[in-house]
């Protein structure tokens, strides 16, 4: 039985289909634009020094990617910090070295830059992604939690003991979203 072999490339146009059904849970839910961001993130990549859109490719075929870019810790924190962004694998190409090239080019990168922390994000419902990242040695830094802006609103009001206006028989979306914003800027929502 023949080993394959990981090839590591940076991403060009043509990649462009690849990345956006592979990346569809971090894109913009907007059917359009999936290729249209991806192709503007491969440019970006291409025209930065702190940026790197790998392919990596496992016996000839297209087999997982990451954006490496650096960046800070965050806004307060002005530690510079390699951002590994949305690593994956092809389901079909694991467990034959993909996911280490990819994460071996990114110690690579950081360390030319001089960069002595690394951080990437996995979804926490993906138990296989963050025990492989735990093996590695990425901790958990922080939570990010996640919520639609109305959804936060409207609890917002109800643990102030305001009410959200209950939208009138008949009434159109815009009449009601009108209402919700006007109880929001009143001074006691505040």
């Amino acid at each position: 039985m023949s080993q394959g072999q990981v090839w590591l490339r940076q991403a060009q146009a043509d990649d462009a289909a690849f990345l956006a059904s592979s990346w569809r849970t971090h894109l913009r839910e907007a059917e359009s634009v999936g290729e249209a961001d991806i192709l503007a993130i491969i440019e970006a990549a291409q025209a930065s020094a702190d940026e790197q859109l790998l392919i990596a490719e496992y016996d000839g075929e297209r087999a997982g990617a990451a954006l490496l870019r650096v960046t800070t810790v965050s806004p307060l924190n002005l530690e510079p910090i390699l951002s590994v962004v949305a690593p994956f694998v092809v389901a079909t190409q694991r467990r034959k070295g993909v996911g280490r090239a990819l994460l071996n080019a990114a110690t690579t990168f950081a360390d030319e830059r001089g960069i002595a922390t690394m951080a990437t994000v996995a979804s926490a419902s993906s138990r296989e992604a963050n025990r492989y990242f735990s093996r590695l040695g990425l901790g958990p830094h922080a939570l990010v939690r996640t919520a639609p802006v109305a959804l936060v609103a409207s609890r917002l009001a109800a643990a102030a003991g305001q009410r959200m206006p209950r939208p009138r028989q008949g009434a159109k979306l815009a009449d009601v979203m009108a209402a919700r914003r006007a109880v929001r800027r009143t001074p006691a929502a505040r």
